[in-house]
Protein backbone atom coordinates (compact mmCIF):
# COMPACT_ATOMS: atom_id res chain seq x y z
CA UNK A 1 0.00 0.00 0.00
CA UNK A 2 2.94 2.24 1.04
CA UNK A 3 4.27 1.88 -2.61
CA UNK A 4 1.37 2.60 -4.30
CA UNK A 5 1.34 5.81 -2.63
CA UNK A 6 4.36 6.46 -3.28
CA UNK A 7 4.39 6.01 -6.79
CA UNK A 8 0.58 7.67 -7.01
CA UNK A 9 2.65 10.97 -4.90
CA UNK A 10 5.71 10.69 -7.42
CA UNK A 11 3.41 10.45 -11.12
CA UNK A 12 1.39 13.28 -9.09
CA UNK A 13 4.32 15.34 -9.03
CA UNK A 14 5.53 14.53 -12.44
CA UNK A 15 1.96 16.27 -13.73
CA UNK A 16 2.16 18.88 -11.68
CA UNK A 17 3.36 21.68 -13.44
CA UNK A 18 0.84 20.83 -16.84
CA UNK A 19 -1.04 23.29 -14.85
CA UNK A 20 1.54 26.32 -15.69
CA UNK A 21 1.09 24.91 -19.48
CA UNK A 22 -3.03 25.05 -18.80
CA UNK A 23 -2.43 29.15 -17.80
CA UNK A 24 0.13 29.59 -20.56
CA UNK A 25 -2.10 27.97 -23.26
CA UNK A 26 -4.66 30.49 -22.06
CA UNK A 27 -2.59 33.73 -22.43
CA UNK A 28 -0.99 33.51 -26.43
CA UNK A 29 -2.30 37.04 -26.44
CA UNK A 30 0.36 38.34 -24.01
CA UNK A 31 2.98 39.42 -25.95
CA UNK A 32 2.40 41.63 -29.28
CA UNK A 33 2.31 40.94 -33.00
CA UNK A 34 5.69 41.78 -33.19
CA UNK A 35 6.99 40.75 -29.95
CA UNK A 36 5.66 36.97 -31.40
CA UNK A 37 6.94 37.17 -34.58
CA UNK A 38 10.35 38.10 -33.49
CA UNK A 39 10.41 35.06 -30.92
CA UNK A 40 8.95 32.96 -33.61
CA UNK A 41 11.82 33.64 -35.90
CA UNK A 42 14.41 33.15 -32.84
CA UNK A 43 12.89 29.65 -32.56
CA UNK A 44 12.97 29.04 -36.30
CA UNK A 45 16.28 30.32 -36.58
CA UNK A 46 17.46 28.14 -33.64
CA UNK A 47 15.78 24.59 -34.29
CA UNK A 48 17.19 25.13 -38.03
CA UNK A 49 21.27 25.65 -37.30
CA UNK A 50 22.21 26.14 -33.84
CA UNK A 51 25.60 26.34 -33.89
CA UNK A 52 25.47 29.32 -36.00
CA UNK A 53 22.32 30.92 -34.78
CA UNK A 54 23.16 34.46 -33.33
CA UNK A 55 20.33 33.54 -30.52
CA UNK A 56 22.28 30.78 -29.03
CA UNK A 57 25.63 33.37 -28.72
CA UNK A 58 23.44 35.91 -27.24
CA UNK A 59 22.15 33.74 -24.63
CA UNK A 60 25.51 32.58 -23.71
CA UNK A 61 26.67 36.48 -23.96
CA UNK A 62 23.27 36.81 -21.06
CA UNK A 63 24.40 34.37 -18.86
CA UNK A 64 28.02 35.35 -19.09
CA UNK A 65 27.32 39.49 -18.73
CA UNK A 66 24.87 39.06 -15.48
CA UNK A 67 25.80 35.92 -13.76
CA UNK A 68 29.20 35.96 -14.44
CA UNK A 69 31.26 32.46 -12.52
CA UNK A 70 33.54 34.53 -10.95
CA UNK A 71 35.21 38.01 -10.11
CA UNK A 72 32.28 39.80 -9.66
CA UNK A 73 30.29 38.45 -6.36
CA UNK A 74 27.94 41.41 -6.22
CA UNK A 75 26.81 42.03 -9.63
CA UNK A 76 26.30 37.91 -9.32
CA UNK A 77 24.20 38.29 -6.26
CA UNK A 78 22.47 41.07 -7.11
CA UNK A 79 20.85 39.13 -10.73
CA UNK A 80 20.31 36.16 -8.68
CA UNK A 81 18.54 37.73 -5.78
CA UNK A 82 16.47 39.83 -8.68
CA UNK A 83 15.70 36.65 -10.80
CA UNK A 84 14.55 34.53 -7.63
CA UNK A 85 12.21 37.17 -5.94
CA UNK A 86 10.33 37.65 -9.67
CA UNK A 87 10.13 33.82 -10.31
CA UNK A 88 8.72 33.89 -6.88
CA UNK A 89 6.18 36.44 -7.57
CA UNK A 90 5.42 34.97 -10.62
CA UNK A 91 4.27 31.57 -8.75
CA UNK A 92 2.89 33.09 -5.77
CA UNK A 93 0.16 34.83 -8.31
CA UNK A 94 -0.59 30.97 -9.62
CA UNK A 95 -1.07 30.37 -6.17
CA UNK A 96 -3.13 32.79 -4.93
CA UNK A 97 -5.17 32.24 -8.13
CA UNK A 98 -5.94 28.90 -6.61
CA UNK A 99 -6.05 30.00 -2.41
CA UNK A 100 -7.58 33.36 -2.71
CA UNK A 101 -7.89 33.21 1.25
CA UNK A 102 -4.22 33.92 1.22
CA UNK A 103 -4.45 37.30 -0.50
CA UNK A 104 -5.76 39.29 2.76
CA UNK A 105 -2.34 37.54 4.26
CA UNK A 106 0.42 38.75 2.16
CA UNK A 107 1.62 41.66 3.42
CA UNK A 108 1.32 40.25 7.54
CA UNK A 109 4.38 40.28 9.31
CA UNK A 110 4.44 36.24 9.50
CA UNK A 111 3.88 35.53 5.75
CA UNK A 112 6.13 37.88 4.89
CA UNK A 113 8.70 36.28 7.48
CA UNK A 114 8.16 32.72 6.22
CA UNK A 115 8.35 34.29 2.60
CA UNK A 116 11.67 35.63 2.89
CA UNK A 117 13.50 34.08 5.75
CA UNK A 118 12.48 30.33 4.85
CA UNK A 119 11.76 30.80 1.10
CA UNK A 120 13.04 33.26 -0.34
CA UNK A 121 16.84 32.09 1.09
CA UNK A 122 16.00 28.88 -0.32
CA UNK A 123 15.37 29.87 -4.00
CA UNK A 124 18.28 32.18 -3.81
CA UNK A 125 20.95 29.24 -2.92
CA UNK A 126 19.55 26.77 -5.04
CA UNK A 127 19.66 29.59 -7.69
CA UNK A 128 23.09 30.41 -6.81
CA UNK A 129 24.43 27.18 -7.28
CA UNK A 130 22.56 26.37 -10.57
CA UNK A 131 23.78 29.62 -12.02
CA UNK A 132 27.51 29.28 -10.42
CA UNK A 133 27.80 26.08 -12.17
CA UNK A 134 25.77 26.31 -15.09
CA UNK A 135 28.66 26.89 -17.54
CA UNK A 136 29.86 23.71 -16.35
CA UNK A 137 26.79 21.59 -16.60
CA UNK A 138 26.21 22.78 -20.51
CA UNK A 139 30.11 22.03 -21.29
CA UNK A 140 30.23 18.25 -19.67
CA UNK A 141 27.16 17.42 -22.76
CA UNK A 142 28.60 15.46 -25.10
CA UNK A 143 28.25 14.47 -28.51
CA UNK A 144 26.73 11.27 -29.55
CA UNK A 145 25.24 9.89 -25.98
CA UNK A 146 21.78 10.27 -25.47
CA UNK A 147 21.80 8.39 -22.08
CA UNK A 148 25.30 10.00 -20.74
CA UNK A 149 23.69 13.73 -21.38
CA UNK A 150 20.11 12.49 -19.77
CA UNK A 151 22.19 10.97 -16.84
CA UNK A 152 24.23 14.02 -16.49
CA UNK A 153 20.23 15.92 -16.81
CA UNK A 154 18.77 13.85 -14.21
CA UNK A 155 22.03 14.29 -11.85
CA UNK A 156 21.66 18.13 -12.11
CA UNK A 157 17.91 18.02 -11.05
CA UNK A 158 18.51 15.66 -7.74
CA UNK A 159 21.48 17.97 -6.82
CA UNK A 160 19.12 21.19 -7.05
CA UNK A 161 16.23 18.79 -5.14
CA UNK A 162 18.90 17.34 -2.61
CA UNK A 163 19.97 20.69 -1.80
CA UNK A 164 16.66 22.64 -1.43
CA UNK A 165 15.32 19.74 1.11
CA UNK A 166 18.41 19.88 3.05
CA UNK A 167 18.25 23.37 3.50
CA UNK A 168 14.15 22.92 4.13
CA UNK A 169 15.35 20.86 7.09
CA UNK A 170 17.76 22.98 8.49
CA UNK A 171 15.60 26.19 8.74
CA UNK A 172 12.78 23.90 10.35
CA UNK A 173 14.74 22.94 12.71
CA UNK A 174 16.13 26.11 13.38
CA UNK A 175 12.67 27.35 13.93
CA UNK A 176 11.46 24.90 16.29
CA UNK A 177 15.22 25.18 18.51
CA UNK A 178 15.30 29.26 18.43
CA UNK A 179 11.67 30.26 18.10
CA UNK A 180 9.54 27.33 19.33
CA UNK A 181 8.36 26.35 15.94
CA UNK A 182 6.72 22.77 15.89
CA UNK A 183 6.25 22.82 19.31
CA UNK A 184 9.76 23.37 20.18
CA UNK A 185 10.64 19.51 19.02
CA UNK A 186 13.61 19.35 16.59
CA UNK A 187 12.24 16.00 15.63
CA UNK A 188 8.84 16.69 15.17
CA UNK A 189 10.51 19.59 12.50
CA UNK A 190 12.52 16.70 10.82
CA UNK A 191 9.10 14.78 10.41
CA UNK A 192 7.28 17.69 8.62
CA UNK A 193 10.09 18.24 5.97
CA UNK A 194 9.20 15.13 3.80
CA UNK A 195 4.94 15.83 4.35
CA UNK A 196 5.42 19.67 3.41
CA UNK A 197 7.39 18.82 0.39
CA UNK A 198 5.33 16.03 -0.78
CA UNK A 199 2.06 18.09 -0.59
CA UNK A 200 4.10 21.18 -2.24
CA UNK A 201 5.65 19.07 -5.16
CA UNK A 202 1.59 18.81 -5.82
CA UNK A 203 1.20 22.55 -5.10
CA UNK A 204 -0.73 22.01 -1.87
CA UNK A 205 0.83 24.58 0.24
CA UNK A 206 3.05 27.46 0.32
CA UNK A 207 6.24 26.02 0.04
CA UNK A 208 5.32 24.58 -3.84
CA UNK A 209 5.61 27.96 -4.84
CA UNK A 210 9.38 28.05 -3.81
CA UNK A 211 9.83 24.53 -5.25
CA UNK A 212 8.71 25.97 -8.83
CA UNK A 213 9.92 29.24 -8.85
CA UNK A 214 13.33 27.14 -8.98
CA UNK A 215 13.32 26.01 -12.81
CA UNK A 216 11.12 29.19 -13.77
CA UNK A 217 14.41 30.74 -12.37
CA UNK A 218 16.54 28.42 -14.37
CA UNK A 219 14.54 29.31 -17.32
CA UNK A 220 17.78 30.79 -19.56
CA UNK A 221 19.95 27.86 -18.47
CA UNK A 222 17.07 25.55 -19.81
CA UNK A 223 16.83 27.44 -23.10
CA UNK A 224 20.86 27.08 -23.74
CA UNK A 225 20.75 23.49 -22.67
CA UNK A 226 18.22 22.52 -25.51
CA UNK A 227 20.20 24.70 -27.67
CA UNK A 228 23.22 22.85 -26.73
CA UNK A 229 21.36 19.17 -27.57
CA UNK A 230 20.33 20.40 -31.02
CA UNK A 231 24.02 21.01 -31.92
CA UNK A 232 25.09 17.57 -30.26
CA UNK A 233 21.97 15.69 -31.76
CA UNK A 234 21.19 16.85 -34.93
CA UNK A 235 18.40 13.69 -34.83
CA UNK A 236 16.83 15.59 -31.67
CA UNK A 237 16.64 19.11 -33.53
CA UNK A 238 15.08 17.53 -36.72
CA UNK A 239 12.90 16.18 -34.47
CA UNK A 240 12.10 19.51 -32.55
CA UNK A 241 11.41 20.91 -35.77
CA UNK A 242 9.17 19.09 -37.18
CA UNK A 243 7.01 19.29 -33.88
CA UNK A 244 7.57 23.35 -34.25
CA UNK A 245 6.11 23.13 -37.71
CA UNK A 246 3.07 20.90 -37.28
CA UNK A 247 2.08 22.18 -34.00
CA UNK A 248 2.79 24.98 -34.33
CA UNK A 249 3.89 26.40 -31.35
CA UNK A 250 6.76 28.99 -32.89
CA UNK A 251 3.51 31.11 -33.55
CA UNK A 252 2.64 30.41 -30.09
CA UNK A 253 5.81 31.55 -27.88
CA UNK A 254 3.87 31.55 -24.43
CA UNK A 255 2.84 28.12 -25.30
CA UNK A 256 6.86 26.97 -26.41
CA UNK A 257 8.11 28.17 -22.92
CA UNK A 258 5.29 26.46 -21.39
CA UNK A 259 6.39 23.14 -22.62
CA UNK A 260 9.68 24.00 -22.39
CA UNK A 261 8.89 24.46 -18.91
CA UNK A 262 6.81 21.77 -17.58
CA UNK A 263 9.74 19.06 -19.29
CA UNK A 264 12.19 20.63 -16.97
CA UNK A 265 10.15 21.36 -14.04
CA UNK A 266 8.55 17.73 -14.59
CA UNK A 267 11.99 15.90 -13.72
CA UNK A 268 13.16 18.98 -11.27
CA UNK A 269 9.61 18.30 -9.15
CA UNK A 270 9.65 14.19 -9.74
CA UNK A 271 13.84 14.26 -8.38
CA UNK A 272 12.08 16.31 -5.10
CA UNK A 273 9.36 13.69 -4.46
CA UNK A 274 11.40 10.14 -4.73
CA UNK A 275 14.07 12.27 -2.32
CA UNK A 276 11.30 12.46 0.43
CA UNK A 277 9.06 9.24 -0.60
CA UNK A 278 9.61 7.69 2.73
CA UNK A 279 6.85 7.96 5.50
CA UNK A 280 7.96 10.22 7.65
CA UNK A 281 6.59 7.90 10.53
CA UNK A 282 9.53 5.83 9.52
CA UNK A 283 11.65 8.42 10.89
CA UNK A 284 13.00 7.59 14.26
CA UNK A 285 11.41 9.11 17.50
Amino acid sequence: MATMQTFATVLASAGTPLLFVGLAFSNDMLFSKATSDAITAAIRDVSADPAKSRWTADLQNFLAEYFPPRGQPGKFWTYVCAMSLVSMACVLAVYCSRMPDLIPQLTTPGFLGQFLFDGFVKVALVNAFAYRFQHHLIQSLVTGSTLANIALLLADAFCKALLFVAMTLIIYVGYAHFRGAFGGDVMSAIKSVPITIQDAVRFHNLTGVYIYALPLSSFPIYLLIIMKLFVLHPGFARKTQRVIFFMPIAEKPIRAAALVFFVFASVFATAMALLVAYPAEALPR
